[in-house]
């Protein structure tokens, strides 16, 4: 998805691709049985097919959850299954991997898919990471809020503003410290597709067939 070839994605683009890949993560966590935990969900793991829907791809740390467990204990692999910037802070130090760890990578490609840059960018400094940079900036609101946005989205402004900052809200949701306070795929999944529905609702009344 952050392939710098690829062509520059407008907003409705990049809020289909979070709907989508919103919804490749419930499927593995409601719909498969087992459930199953991709444990690397991560931007260049979220794959666009000709029509420019996202497919999530990449399973090769993904894991089944049996026994009737919540969680997926690989302690005693003695290494960490995901990628920087993307790992959950309570995997980082339990090693035990769970829906909600999924929830939390879900969430930084939704920052993502705002602000354009990576987990991983310089500019957020030593002492600041995606997730505390988005949450101080939506603190301050107004101009201090607008800089999260991708340059390439300004334009767009002030059409989509509730739009771009909703996700942003949804994603903050996503990155809770504590599992518990993260939605679960299919409400985050849910409270997206609210987002796209209500997008282009606003988008046939803004188009110039509507005032023919």
């Amino acid at each position: 998805m952050n392939d710098k070839k690829k062509r520059i994605l407008d907003w409705e683009a990049r809020l289909k691709i979070a709907v989508g890949l919103a919804q490749g993560l419930e499927y593995l966590h409601y719909d498969c049985v087992p459930k199953i935990l991709h444990r690397d969900v991560k931007s260049s793991n979220v794959l666009l097919d000709v029509n420019m829907e996202a497919h999530l791809g990449d399973f090769g740390l993904a894991k089944p959850v049996t026994d009737n467990h919540d969680s997926l204990n690989t302690e005693s692999n003695m290494w960490f299954a995901g990628s920087y910037g993307y790992i959950a802070p309570e995997y980082a130090y339990s090693l035990k991997a769970t829906e909600k760890s999924d929830v939390y990578s879900m969430g930084i490609v939704l920052m993502e898919l705002v602000t354009g840059r990576m987990p991983t960018d310089g500019r957020f400094g030593m002492d600041m990471d995606m997730v505390r940079w988005v949450e101080s900036h939506m603190e301050m609101q107004g101009s201090a809020a607008e800089e999260l946005i991708d340059p390439v989205l300004k334009p767009l402004l002030p059409n989509e503003e509730t739009a771009i900052f909703q996700v942003l809200e949804i994603a903050l949701r996503c990155t809770k410290t504590a599992p518990a306070e993260r939605p679960s795929s299919r409400q985050a999944c849910d409270l997206l597709v609210h987002v796209l529905n209500d997008t282009k609702v606003h988008s046939q009344k803004m188009s110039p067939e509507t005032y023919a």
